[in-house]
Order: C-alpha cells, then sequence, then structure tokens
C-alpha cells in the first residue's frame, strides 16, 4: 500500500521515498523531482510503502528526539491510518516505536514555538491536535427508555427458556408448573399473553415468542397451558 504524506520544509529538495518491513535491505529511495508547475514553493511530499503493517519494526528508542520530523510524521502517518487517529496516549508504544512519546514532545515543541507553520500544517493534516482535548471523549450510552427496558426484559427471559423450547418444541409451559431452572416460568407465560391480548407486548418480542411456538389462546380451562 503506497501512503503519500504531505510535507512542507525548508530542507527537503526532492520527494523521498521509505519502505518499512523485516528486511532493512527493501528500504530504498527514489528520484522523484519536484513539479516544475509548482516554481519554487516549498513543498514536497514524503511516500512510503506499507507492504504489510504488522511487519513495520523500528527501533525501540524511537520517540526520544531520534527521529526527525519528517520520518516521525511518516510512521505517524502510517499509525493513523491503522487506529484511525493520530493522537496516541503518551505511553502507547506501536511497532517497537514510542508514538505517544514522540507526539508529546511535538506538542512541547509547538508550545514552546518551535515548530514551523508549515510543520504545524502537516502535522494537523495528518489529525495531531496541539490542544486538549486531544481525544475525542467516549460517548454517553442513551439511557433505553422504560419500553426498551421491559422489551430487552422480556427476550431475556424468553431466552431463560431456551432449553425447555429444544425439549418440548415450544415455550407453553404450564401455568402451575416451571422448569427446573426457573420455577416461576409456567405464570410468566401466562402473563405474556395477557399482555399480547392487550396489545402491550412490541414486535420484537411477538416474534420472538412465536418463533418459540408459544400458544397465544389455549383456550378457556386449559391450565395445564
Amino acid at each position: 500500500m503506497w501512503v503519500r504524506v504531505p510535507f512542507l520544509s525548508t530542507g527537503i529538495t526532492s520527494h523521498s521515498q521509505y519502505c518499512f518491513g523485516n528486511d532493512q535491505s527493501s528500504a530504498s529511495s527514489c528520484a522523484h523531482n519536484a513539479d516544475p508547475n509548482h516554481g519554487n514553493r516549498r513543498e514536497h511530499s514524503v511516500c512510503f510503502a506499507l507492504r504489510n503493517s504488522t511487519s513495520i519494526r523500528y527501533h525501540p528508542k524511537m520517540g526520544r528526539g531520534r527521529v526527525d520530523f519528517g520520518r516521525g510524521i511518516a510512521r505517524l502517518t502510517s499509525y493513523a491510518r491503522y487506529h484511525g487517529h493520530a493522537n496516541p496516549k503518551a505511553d502507547e508504544v506501536w511497532l517497537e516505536w514510542s508514538v505517544g512519546l514522540w507526539v508529546s514532545n511535538l506538542r512541547v515543541k509547538f508550545r514552546a514555538g518551535r515548530l514551523t507553520e508549515d510543520q504545524i500544517a502537516v502535522a494537523e493534516d495528518i489529525g495531531v491536535r496541539f490542544r486538549p482535548p486531544y481525544r475525542n471523549p467516549k460517548p454517553t450510552p442513551k439511557p433505553l427508555s422504560r419500553a426498551e427496558r421491559k422489551e430487552s426484559d422480556y427476550l431475556k427471559r424468553l431466552g431463560w427458556l431456551e432449553d425447555y423450547f429444544h425439549q418440548h418444541g415450544n415455550v407453553n409451559v404450564p401455568q402451575l408448573q416451571g422448569t427446573e431452572s426457573w420455577p416461576g416460568a409456567g405464570r410468566w407465560i401466562a402473563r405474556l399473553r395477557g399482555l399480547k391480548r392487550q396489545k402491550e407486548l412490541s414486535d420484537a418480542v411477538v416474534l420472538e415468542a412465536e418463533s418459540m411456538n408459544i400458544c397465544w389462546n389455549p383456550g378457556q380451562g386449559k391450565r395445564s397451558w
């Protein structure tokens, strides 16, 4: 997979290519000449190939000032493509590279005014956040409504009758009886039938019960059902 990273810097005069793999000899450089149509613009690119992202190996001390901006951004881009963001936690290590420490140091340089405008733009382009919050907060689950809680409870209780269903082919537990694991199952089935007659059951519960061959109208006096 080829990944193209926008890179703006005063010190790069041509495009560079990096190939990361298990074999060090797989790394090669390519002679990409700058587009003459761009004139004197300081816009360049760092291109690198990820033939197999899980096979990338970096020096274990990378992230401690040992990786320059261009290579760090290239590797952070591969991290972002894999994880969906470019803001790792400070102690996060990815493929033996201290990616979280490198990004933390990048933010320190930003606050100290030691990053150029071009470097800030490149980092922000791949999703680096220099100001908190650095990551999106985890979404708060929406509380279930009363109807949704009831539906969930009914479906859960029908699940308790799976063994009975497999043994008898239905869930018509006798009203005055129950199952070995649920003595009140018969009374609950009778109550479920009453709720069905009152049209107080959701479609999901009705469909689930009918898939387990419930008899909604067993007839008068059939307390054995």
